[in-house]
């Protein structure tokens, strides 16, 4: 399920395939094999031996698994399919967006109403629904609702910030970030008040963003089109520093001003649609205005 339904949307947006539940599987590993296949061109003999490894197993472990699925009815299939469809319908990712948050909302409550001065992130463990609440839960959100809320939640940053830092040096350029990680990172930026954690939330989200880059110039051509690049590639293109954009290579180049016409289109768009209330991201404008002024130059 890790990143199903990311691989979900670009099967759909760029071959027009639509992935099906076939079994339940869970595997444990040190690192997931999501990021290698992101990174390396496929072969035309790596696929023979890929396509030759499914036929042999379609009808010992796919058909099998798939039959006993229907006859016991398995709950989870339903969650699956969800997922699956949640990277090609903006309706139903928005609407489990609404769900996952109250249900956060309702897991913060209880923590909020059983918790003391004793407890701290420790308390829950590594796998816990409370760590994830924790973690999914606006920093914004947890300054509001309780000193005990906010001491958690700024545990569970510091917690994040050094496992991402251990997995970024152990890694290296081999380092793939998750769905939200420049969220959570400029989340951290913006709106947490430790000057440490903001120091290191910055470090880390602009290694990231090389790791990133280095990736887009080896997977990328002059002709790649948005549609082609992962969440994690967008967003390191949309936190990229304008002032380096011409000192940039020509592809990561291209992509960025890709990227901003869209942008540009899409809150033109909103502002015809709202007007006078629609409200521009100042950073975003701060940027546009620099580009502006200094192509005109």
């Amino acid at each position: 399920m890790h990143h199903c339904a990311i691989d979900s949307g670009v099967l759909h947006q760029q071959h027009k395939i639509t992935l099906q539940n076939v079994f339940d599987v869970k595997t444990q590993c040190d690192k997931y094999v999501a990021g290698f296949w992101a990174i390396r061109p496929l072969t035309n003999k790596m696929i023979s031996y890929a396509v030759g490894n499914v036929r042999a197993m379609i009808p010992e472990v796919y058909e099998e698994q798939k039959r006993l699925m229907r006859e016991n009815n398995l709950d989870f299939e339903k969650r699956l399919v969800e997922t699956i469809d949640c990277g090609i319908d903006p309706n139903v990712r928005k609407q489990r967006f609404n769900q996952q948050a109250e249900i956060i909302r309702q897991i913060i409550n209880s923590i909020d109403e059983k918790g003391n001065a004793d407890t701290n992130l420790s308390y829950f463990s590594e796998e816990s629904d409370e760590r994830l609440a924790l973690q999914r839960f606006p920093i914004k959100d947890a300054k509001q609702k309780s000193d005990l809320i906010y001491r958690l939640k700024t545990e569970s940053i510091e917690n994040y910030l050094r496992k991402m830092d251990d997995t970024i040096k152990a890694e290296q350029g081999k380092f793939v970030p998750e769905y939200y990680t420049f969220k959570i990172l400029t989340e951290i930026q913006s709106y947490h008040g430790d000057k440490n954690i903001i120091k290191q939330a910055m470090q880390l989200k602009e290694q990231i963003k090389e790791i990133v880059f280095a990736d887009i110039e080896t997977k990328y051509s002059m002709e790649t089109s948005l549609e082609d690049l992962t969440y994690w590639e967008q967003d390191a293109l949309i936190y990229m520093n304008a002032q380096r954009i011409w000192d940039s290579p020509k592809i990561r180049r291209r992509l960025f001003y890709i990227m901003m016409e869209a942008s540009v289109d899409r809150k033109g768009k909103h502002l015809q649609k709202y007007g006078n209330k629609y409200q521009c991201n100042t950073k975003f404008y701060q940027k546009l205005k620099f580009l502006a002024r200094y192509r005109s130059i």
